[in-house]
């Protein structure tokens, strides 16, 4: 069933109803009018019949010719010396009926005394052409409601869902433009509109210090690890500088990736949790090429670890700039999950004209799996290595908060395809 508008429905609902009562109306009228042609003008002839046949008998019973009949009528008889019954008339039923042809139209009725037929035949020309136009007043009348309900219904439909339809673009306005202090609710009476009006309120305030929270948790927690991370990544470096065994070497290493990849996510969550996230900071905006590059240079040694081929083709035309923030952290998580779900083979990271694409020989995607792999802690039934399944839901809220379109394909041979478009 498809649905229609509530306005539509209001409308369809009165015209309805019009139609029905209207319809009934009228048919009543003509009911009515039939009921008393038959049961009023049926005893008039009858009168008037039972008045001719006692004259006869009791004046002159073979002077036929004598009767006087009323204007506007005729009288026939089977009795000798009167007038024939004609013989349209023959078949005709005792008591009364309504004869209408083509051309003429009669009320008739017929009575038998003594053996012999008497048929009184009123002419109703006038009275049809009356009736016919009392039916046609009846049916336009009809129609004239059913067209006024429409108009009507409109109307009415207009002036009560105009309230919710202000309600709803105050609602669409909140949401483009972001909340406001001003509550909705005042500007309407207590009605169910207002009460609608409330209960936006309480989910929208509900909503907004909601995300208030979150926002000033996210970027609480992220100023705070910055400290203590700068000093992870200085105490790294001194301790490269110092006479380590290779062992201890491969160790602090880790912990220097691990500080970088976390001081790259607590950049990324502060920028998340800021209103102003489509504004570019001058010194912190790089090409794709150059991205690509610096993610190239941080990945070839892990992949090599890992006994990976790991290629980077870049683009020879790059105009456009991005926050390094925020791309690094896409192409960063794109990879790792490459790494992860890759034994053998190749990883490719292939920059075009405002995109790219991470491509791999991995174990795939199931394609059951397909429409959950953006989800938050989704890692899929073939789980490798270490995560919690938060890197690609991250990258789709970046790619969503920047307008930025990510999508995934499975290989026709093997593995899988990331790809972002940057102006989708």
């Amino acid at each position: 069933m498809i649905a229609q508008p509530l306005t539509r429905r209001i409308v369809i609902a009165f015209t309805l109803m019009t139609l029905v009562v209207s319809g009934l109306f009228s048919m009543s009228i003509i009911g009515v009018m039939l009921f008393t042609e038959e049961h009023l003008v049926s005893p008039t002839l009858d009168r008037e019949l039972n008045g001719l046949l006692y004259n006869l008998i009791e004046e002159d019973p073979d002077d036929i010719a004598a009767i006087r009949v009323p204007y506007g009528s005729a009288f026939y008889t089977s009795q000798i010396g009167g007038i024939p019954i004609p013989e349209k008339f023959h078949n005709m039923d005792i008591g009364f009926s309504e004869i209408v042809d083509e051309n003429e139209a009669f009320y008739a009725y017929k009575k038998e005394f003594n053996g012999n037929h008497y048929i009184l035949i009123q002419d109703q020309d006038e009275f049809e052409a009356h009736e016919n136009a009392m039916k046609t007043i009846v049916f336009i009348s009809f129609l004239a409601s059913v067209f006024i309900a429409w108009v009507l219904g409109l109307f009415v439909a207009r002036k009560a869902i105009s309230p919710v339809i202000l309600l709803s673009k105050q609602v669409k306005q909140k949401a483009a433009y972001g909340a406001s202090n001003e509550n909705l609710a005042p500007d309407y009476p207590k009605d169910e509109v207002g009460d609608l009006a409330a209960a936006f309120d309480g989910a929208m305030d509900a909503v907004v210090q909601s995300l208030w929270r979150e926002q000033l948790f996210t970027s609480d927690v992220s100023h705070e690890l910055r400290t203590p991370l700068m000093i992870i990544g200085s105490s790294c470096e001194l301790l490269k500088k110092s006479s380590l065994t290779k062992s201890q070497g491969g160790h602090i290493e880790r912990i220097s990736s691990a500080a970088e990849d976390m001081s790259g996510l607590v950049k990324t969550f502060l920028i998340l949790a800021r209103s102003d996230l489509g504004e570019l900071d001058a010194n912190s905006a790089k090409t794709l090429n150059e991205v690509a590059e610096d993610q190239y240079k941080y990945w070839l040694p892990l992949m090599k670890k890992e006994g990976l081929m790991f290629n980077l083709e870049k683009s020879d035309i790059q105009l456009e700039i991005y926050n390094e923030t925020l791309l690094s952290t896409v192409i960063r998580n794109l990879l790792r999950n490459a790494l992860h779900y890759t034994e053998t083979g190749e990883i490719k990271l292939v920059v075009g004209p405002n995109s790219f694409y991470v491509e791999d020989t991995g174990i795939g995607i199931a394609e059951n799996e397909k429409g959950n792999i953006f989800d938050a802690f989704f890692r899929g039934s073939a789980t490798h290595g270490d995560g919690l399944g938060l890197g690609l839901s991250l990258v789709q809220r970046i790619c969503t908060r920047q307008n930025w379109l990510v999508s995934v394909e499975q290989n026709p041979n093997k593995g899988s395809t990331f790809k972002v478009i940057m102006n989708a």
